[in-house]
């Protein structure tokens, strides 16, 4: 009996080591392993997809690519896409006409600061104005060969659009705005550029002037703020007809500065505050107004102008 009582022992140490050998290799594989229902996303592609997920696919590419007016893919789509597909193969990247283009950095030089802000006068291509969003408006007369600053330190140096006044007789006339909505380092103090409102030159761009807008500057801070519409201004453009200025101004929508000769009035077009981050248009010939809002999260949803694009007809 007595010799029973070691092996009996030395059967149980072995049974206990391949218990603890198989639980700790069973642990080591399984310690990535995500505790909980994590749901596997299948590609709409697979062949083990939910039949909902291949439908909504199915569904997804019927709307892109129908007509329509139809409400079908057009007959004959398959066929138009791969003879495209064989023209572009013989299509080079550089055409004969943009292949004899260069080009050279014209300036201005460190100054400038970010540049987001470009016109060139109508009657003179050599004239050309840039606006920086920290470094103000330059004018060159040479094509870029050399950059002049025309704003004085007591103006807003804040420029992201500038427009000309392009009617027949006003052609000396430019605006710029300002304000940079959303820099590389927006979230630090004073990363924002704000402008300060509509500035006015009437000697083709040799001087300016604000001639509407917010004049109030935190003393404390020392620097502008966000308390005004234009102090945001993304793009402006002198109405072909009537001269007014038009402003797409963040969180506001499409917005008008009129002048009556003697007063500048401040008109809203479309969007509500807080209701549209970004807004876009341009004009044709006749004066009407193509425009675009987009969506913010904050009050998009109540808001009556909705995101998407709109057709003003003859906005006068």
């Amino acid at each position: 009996m007595k010799n029973l009582i070691p092996k009996f022992l030395a059967f149980a140490l072995l049974l206990f080591g391949v218990a603890l050998t198989l639980f700790l290799f069973k642990g080591s594989g399984n310690e990535n392993k995500v505790v909980g229902s994590a749901k596997k996303i299948r590609s709409s592609n697979s062949p083990k997809a939910a039949p909902r997920t291949a439908a909504n696919r199915d569904k997804f590419f019927f709307n892109a690519l129908r007509d329509p007016a139809l409400n079908r893919i057009p007959a004959g789509a398959r066929a138009k896409e791969l003879e495209l597909f064989r023209s572009l193969k013989n299509m080079r990247l550089k055409s004969a006409k943009t292949s004899t283009y260069t080009w050279a950095e014209a300036g201005p030089n460190d100054v400038g600061g970010r540049t987001r802000a470009l016109a060139v006068d109508v009657r003179n291509s050599d004239i050309v104005m840039a606006g920086g969003v920290s470094g103000g408006v330059w004018k060159s007369n040479d094509k870029g060969a050399s950059w002049t600053l025309t704003n004085t330190p007591e103006e807003s140096f804040s420029v992201t659009s500038i427009s000309q006044d392009k009617r027949a007789g006003h052609q000396d006339t430019w605006y710029y705005a300002g304000g940079e909505y959303g820099s590389n380092s927006a979230g630090a103090h004073g990363a924002w550029y704000y402008g300060k409102g509509l500035y006015k030159s009437i000697d083709n761009g040799d001087s300016w002037n604000l001639v509407f807008g917010d004049k109030f500057k935190d003393e404390e801070l020392n620097e502008y703020i966000w308390d005004f519409p234009t102090d945001l201004t993304g793009k402006i453009m002198v109405h072909p007809i009537t001269g007014d200025v038009y402003l797409a101004v963040n969180e506001y929508g499409l917005r008008k500065v009129s002048f009556d000769g003697t007063t500048y009035t401040w008109h809203k077009i479309i969007g509500e505050w807080g209701a549209h981050s970004f807004c876009d248009f341009d004009f044709d010939a006749n004066g009407n107004i193509l425009c675009v809002l987009s969506q913010t999260g904050f009050k998009t949803a109540n808001a009556k102008s909705k995101p998407g694009v709109y057709f003003i007809d003859n906005a006068t």
